[in-house]
């Protein structure tokens, strides 16, 4: 089926076909299909006949450029993602277009560009810190501290409370412990501490000697008191 549809994107890329609105919906969904797939090389070619530098939806600009990342062209990416922040997107694709515009920018060896792209990327709602951990594209600059920095406050902006004080003051109740009857070396039982909730709430997870008093409890901030609550 993918080789059908590479074929039949091909014969309307390359025919030059004037595009009804019809038509132009079907060469839409080949473009965004070819993306899909991951055939880059493809789609790059499909994106920019849609474009054809007057296009105003970002989305496709965006698309383009990633799809020119892919196959090595930097210089061609980083035009279209210029273009597609001219446009003035919304939070959520311009959080796309500069996290990827930084990828661009580690690799041309433009770190400052990069620091900005992903602060930026950040302002606007960018929570994918885990683009920052293991993409090979930020491997020259990971261990710099100001990439570092970044990375924290990108990490926050997923996990807010890992950055509340009072939601960290239970931290040091977080693990695996014998519970001993008072005053003596006999253990009644053994009690898992957890955070869940990306921080936000502490589980116990209580296994007692006696089966029949296993349970769970959950703490977190009680949003009205501003007190711990269980």
């Amino acid at each position: 089926m993918f080789k059908i549809l590479t074929v039949f994107a091909l014969a309307i890329l390359t025919n030059g076909i004037n595009l009804t609105a019809s038509a132009q919906s079907t060469e839409v969904k080949i473009a965004d299909s070819l993306f899909l797939t991951g055939d880059y090389a493809h789609a790059k070619i499909a994106y920019k006949k849609l474009v054809n530098d007057t296009s105003k939806n970002g989305i496709w600009w965006n698309r383009m450029a990633f799809s020119y990342y892919n196959t090595g062209d930097y210089a061609t990416a980083l035009t279209g993602y210029h273009k597609a922040l001219m446009l003035k997107p919304g939070p959520p694709l311009k959080a796309s277009i500069y996290s990827r515009m930084a990828r661009v920018n580690a690799l041309q060896n433009q770190p400052e560009l990069a620091y900005a792209s992903i602060d930026s990327a950040r302002a606007n709602g960018y929570l994918q810190f885990t683009e920052l951990d293991n993409l090979k594209d930020f491997d020259r600059i990971r261990n710099t501290p100001r990439f570092k920095e970044l990375r924290t406050l990108v990490f926050n902006s997923a996990f807010p409370c890992m950055a509340n004080k009072q939601a960290r003051e239970f931290d040091f109740w977080v693990g695996e412990w014998k519970v001993y009857v008072t005053g003596t070396k006999i253990v009644a039982g053994h009690s898992l501490i957890q955070r869940i909730a990306g921080g936000c709430a502490i589980l116990e997870n209580w296994t007692s000697n006696n089966a029949a008093n296993n349970g769970k409890s959950i703490n977190f901030i009680d949003p009205v008191t501003g007190k711990w609550s269980l």
